[in-house]
């Protein structure tokens, strides 16, 4: 049967004040910008922020968006979506067929939404740190803010 083992939990900042509303299917916009909605959840809104911060000291401004619950409602997505010149990166530390495929089909309803999907690139080993394997996987920040750039172009 199915089953479920946490593999890290590191301290992170808290990214929602406590009187924070939050909804089945919602999602809320953390960070805005106009080049780009990455689109993550859970530990990874974490990662995909410093990605963020370091894409806009270079001048690069994207917007971020936690899908923090599923079934995930569309229309907060679009809207980023369509700021960003219609591009979606979805970032999630699992194999495809997740957050990405929800997305995916958000924007197939929509059809003029070019949605990629990041997630893990090899099956993770035992490593000293999160930060360790997140880069093993290929989806620490800097590998974020890699494929960020060159969906931009």
């Amino acid at each position: 049967g199915m089953c479920y083992m946490r593999t890290h939990r590191p301290d992170v900042a808290l990214l929602y004040s406590p009187d924070t509303a939050f909804e089945i299917g919602g999602s809320h916009v953390l960070i805005e910008g106009d080049a780009l909605t990455i689109v993550s959840s859970g530990y990874m809104v974490h990662l995909c922020k410093q990605a963020v911060e370091a894409l806009a000291a270079d001048g690069i401004k994207c917007t971020l968006v936690d899908a923090y619950s599923f079934p995930l409602k569309g229309g907060p997505i679009l809207a980023a979506a369509a700021k960003t010149g219609r591009r979606v990166l979805c970032v999630e530390d699992n194999y495809a067929g997740g957050l990405g495929s929800a997305v995916a089909e958000i924007a197939a309803g929509q059809g003029d939404v070019r949605v990629e999907s990041m997630t893990c690139g090899r099956i993770p080993k035992s490593a000293k740190s999160p930060q360790a394997i997140m880069e093993y996987v290929g989806l620490a920040p800097k590998d974020i803010q890699a494929r960020a750039r060159q969906l931009i172009g």
